[in-house]
Formats: structure tokens, C-alpha cells, sequence
């Protein structure tokens, strides 16, 4: 059922055209900007996005010029686990676990978990209360299950599903930042 959700919202994402999607990011993180800021936050993490994802790198140039500290994920794909680490150019970061973006661990400081204000959680299908399904490897979920801070995530509209299979494991997340609003999960 997940993966059936999964590629079927993955397919309406790739069928946006290069514009729409363009447009849809730009948008989406407007949205993300004026949420972001009205927070003191100063450690926000964040995945280094593909197509079709949302364009984070609007989002990271934009934290740069705030000078807040950015970090991404580096995961290990044998343990499923995931560590964050600080990048200060886009010269921090390499191709990595499945050709994914991430930072180049040997000029980058690790962040600790509990240095992280704010985590932006991707995923693929979402729900109202916040529920995700992910690109399926459960890393976010692993490593939110003892996260105290907050957490949302940026997706568009049509990725929004009323009802989703949930297991124990899943962790929501508390807020959902669409082109269209910023919704407070649960409400």
C-alpha cells in the first residue's frame, strides 16, 4: 500500500513540468521563509532535494545570507542511521548514499542532535496530522524518535493524502509548509 502511494504521487511530481515545479518551489518556500523566520531558530537541517522534491537549495542559499547554521544528513545505508553535519558552501557536499547529495564528512563538523532547532523532514505522500511516507529506508523516523525539536516538512499540495497506513515506528511531524499554507499537523 505505502509503495503504491509512494509512486503514484511520485509520478503526479514528475509529471509537472520543469516550470510548474519551478514556479511550485519558489512558492513553497516563500511559505517555508516566512515560517522559518518568525522562529529563533539558528541550527536548521535539511536534505540537499532532487527532482522531483522541493527545491530546498532556495532555502539553504536563503539561511546562508541569515547566517544561520546549516546542516544535511549523511546516512548510512548498512545501520539505516543518519548524522547531521554543518555545511558552509556548496562546496561541502559530494555524491553520496544512492547518488544523493551530502556533506563531504572530512571538511565538515558533526552537529549533535541536540543542537538542531529545527529539522525539515522530507517525504513523499503526507497527511493532516502529519504523517509521512518517505522515500522508504525509515532513516527520518529512526532518528526523530527521540528529537525534541521542532519538526516540518515542504511539500506540495497534491502530496497531501487524508489517510495513510501508519505504524508504530512513524513519527509525525508538526508542521506541513504547501505552496498554498502553512498547517499546524493535527488541526
Amino acid at each position: 500500500m505505502k509503495r503504491e502511494l509512494r509512486n503514484a504521487v511520485l509520478n503526479q511530481m514528475n509529471d509537472l513540468g520543469e516550470q510548474e515545479h519551478r514556479e511550485l518551489s519558489k512558492q513553497i518556500v516563500t511559505n517555508a521563509v516566512k515560517f522559518l523566520d518568525s522562529h529563533p531558530f539558528k541550527t536548521i537541517a535539511v536534505t540537499l532535494s532532487r527532482f522531483p522534491e522541493v527545491d530546498t537549495s532556495l532555502l539553504i542559499k536563503h539561511f546562508w545570507q541569515q547566517e544561520k547554521t546549516v546542516c544535511v544528513p549523511k546516512s548510512d545505508g548498512s545501520t539505516k542511521q543518519m548524522q547531521f553535519y554543518k555545511i558552509n558552501s556548496w562546496s561541502d557536499i559530494e555524491p553520496g548514499y544512492k547518488g544523493i547529495l551530502e556533506p563531504k564528512v572530512s571538511s565538515c563538523e558533526s552537529v549533535a542532535k541536540s543542537e538542531i532547532d529545527c529539522i525539515i523532514v522530507p517525504g513523499v505522500v503526507f497527511t493532516f496530522s502529519g504523517y509521512r511516507i518517505g522515500f522508504g529506508g525509515g532513516f527520518y523516523d529512526r532518528y526523530l524518535e527521540d528529537y525534541s525539536g521542532v519538526t516540518c516538512s515542504l511539500l506540495a499540495s497534491l502530496q497531501l493524502e487524508e489517510q495513510l497506513p501508519i505504524e508504530q515506528h512513524d513519527v509525525a511531524v508538526q508542521y506541513l509548509i504547501t505552496e498554498q499554507n502553512i498547517i499546524k499537523s493535527g488541526e
